[in-house]
């Protein structure tokens, strides 16, 4: 059961980071709009 809980708390610690950095790319897109369109992925339209 041990390894269960420990599964559980990283899992927790990676859906805070993820949240984290999601509202980072928020935060950055919405003041920084330009570096947002600098993306590797945008290229290709």
């Amino acid at each position: 059961m041990k390894s269960v809980f420990k599964l559980l708390k990283y899992a927790g610690v990676i859906i805070i980071v993820l949240e984290a950095v999601k509202t980072v790319m928020t935060k950055v897109s919405t003041e920084y709009p330009e570096l947002m369109e600098s993306k590797p992925g945008d290229n290709a339209k």
